[in-house]
């Protein structure tokens, strides 16, 4: 059997310590060890500068010197091996002071055997290992929390510059054309606003999503990493297969957002360095975990390299998202290879919690939600007779958006807006309680989205129409949607003209 290899050093100015302490070494067969000895705090001192050994003994008394100074020398010179103080019995209340020192551990030699010296040398180097691994961690740590101030103060410039470049010079444009307004030239300059318009929702949707989708607050992780795959095809044109289980859900947010940015996060890698354009995507739930999992083709790397390449961005990133996904009692698993792609298992758990929102009284605007005052709030029931206008409820957390809406509709004689609320709880009030034919339901809202919102309207008055409502026109969202029971899905940045179309033609579907 193959023993390791241990040089130990001996700094004793008694040459009878160091043969008895060759015997003693001589009974220990776990280790294969050289023992050199050092008879004066000189000698001592310069081998130890050296840092050739393992492990250090040293005798407390030295001729004129004491153990604890040669220790504190050596290791202003660099020297971090374990440093054993070796005390006679009389000396015994130095032990304190050398563990106060730094001593790794100190042995009595008057009642020293081969068992305790043993033991002392083997617990001396597994604290040491651990000191060297806490040592590297807390250095590692330091590296990422400052690569991490780096990166998050580019994505503040990155933001700040979108915002300056795009979105508010577009607005200042806006606001000079309808400071310039004239009667003769009108329709130009009306055409010319909308064009501007349709620029500064278009750069807002892009910020909102690249921060944080919708989908992702408002639906799930299993349909925020759908929406996702379809994100990267469109944006990277990378083909992201997905097996997705619809169940295997977190039960908080901060699992959720943590395993969707995770994930993205791992994408962005494939289309940065894995020189592929495919991926594939799973999602599993097992006891009380799940399970994700990213895996391309690509050119692959040596796992080994994270630690040692800590410093460069790929290995940052990594590194960084195996120390966040620790913070939620989470694990990532490298599985690549140059050459052979790639394969990242996430797991986490999934602290599944009951965060069904309370009864609480309905309030909108700080006061009491209800009807607006343009119909007959006693009245719960539809008029039976035809030709009567479309009543209509409006459900948006945004009063302005709401009033806008209001106003719009009510040049439209066949479309009357009966009430109005502010997030799902007052909707599905509300709704009750008027009983409205249309439901115009926002998507993104506090207290309870307009996907639960719509899904409890479903099944508690399946014969109300549900139009969604949202500033985001992509197809996932409308999908969602319309699985929850909503008949027809708006972009609020369409024409008026295509929100009007589906009020009217949700009537049609009911006859």
């Amino acid at each position: 059997m193959n023993r390791t290899k241990l040089a130990i050093l001996l700094v004793d100015d008694d040459e009878d310590a160091y043969v008895a302490t060759r015997y003693l070494i001589s009974n220990i067969r776990d280790w294969q060890i050289q023992l050199d000895w050092a008879s004066t705090y000189e000698q001592g001192l310069a081998i130890m500068r050296r840092r050739e050994h393992d492990i250090y003994l040293i005798d407390y008394r030295l001729n004129g010197h004491d153990g604890l100074q040669l220790m504190r020398a050596a290791v202003a010179h660099g020297c971090r091996a374990p440093m054993i103080i070796l005390t006679g019995l009389k000396d015994h209340e130095m032990d304190v002071r050398a563990m106060e020192a730094g001593a790794a551990d100190y042995l009595i030699k008057d009642r020293l055997d081969a068992m305790h010296l043993e033991r002392c040398i083997r617990y001396s180097l597994e604290r040491q290992k651990l000191h060297e691994q806490l040592e590297e961690k807390a250095a590692r740590l330091q590296a990422l929390a400052r690569q991490l101030s780096q990166a998050e103060q580019s994505e503040r410039s990155r933001i700040s510059r979108l915002l300056h470049d795009h979105l508010q010079q577009i607005l200042v444009s806006i606001k000079m054309y309808v400071e310039s307004l004239t009667p003769s030239a009108l329709q130009d300059q009306q055409e010319t606003v909308q064009t501007l318009l349709d620029q500064a929702m278009d750069v807002s949707r892009t910020l909102t999503i690249e921060l944080s989708p919708p989908v992702l607050m408002d639906v799930g992780l299993s349909a925020s990493l759908s929406w996702l795959a379809n994100w990267m095809k469109q944006k990277y044109n990378l083909h992201v297969a997905t097996e997705i289980d619809p169940e295997a859900e977190p039960g908080t947010d901060p699992v959720r957002f943590m395993l969707f940015h995770a994930v993205r996060e791992l994408l962005f890698n494939v289309t940065k360095h894995a020189k592929v354009n495919e991926a594939r995507l799973t999602m599993t739930g097992e006891n009380g975990h799940l399970r994700i999992t990213v895996t391309d083709e690509g050119v692959g790397f040596d796992p080994q390299t994270l630690d040692r390449d800590a410093a460069s961005a790929s290995a940052f990133g990594l590194i960084h998202l195996r120390e966040r996904i620790r913070l939620i009692g989470g694990t990532l698993e490298v599985d690549a290879a140059p050459g052979r792609g790639c394969r990242i298992i996430l797991t986490a758990p999934r602290h599944a919690v009951d965060e069904s929102p309370g009864a609480d009284a309905i309030r909108m605007n700080g006061s009491s939600a209800s009807p607006a005052n343009t119909d007959d709030a006693s009245t719960p029931t539809r008029p039976p007779f035809p030709g009567r206008p479309i009543r209509v409820l409006l459900v948006d957390d945004h009063a302005v958006m709401r009033q806008g809406l209001a106003r719009t509709l009510a040049d439209h004689a066949d479309i009357k807006v009966i009430g109005q609320a502010g997030d799902g709880e007052q909707a599905l009030a509300l709704a009750h309680q008027l009983q409205p034919d249309v439901v115009l339901m926002d998507v993104v809202m506090p207290r309870l989205n307009g996907f639960d919102a719509t899904l409890r309207l479903s099944r508690e008055l399946p014969d109300m129409k549900v139009i969604g409502l949202s500033m985001y026109s992509d197809s996932d969202m409308a999908q969602v949607m319309q699985q929850a029971g909503a008949l027809a899905y708006v972009s609020k940045g369409e024409p008026v003209e295509t929100l009007l179309e589906q009020i009217r033609g949700s009537m049609s579907a009911t006859s």
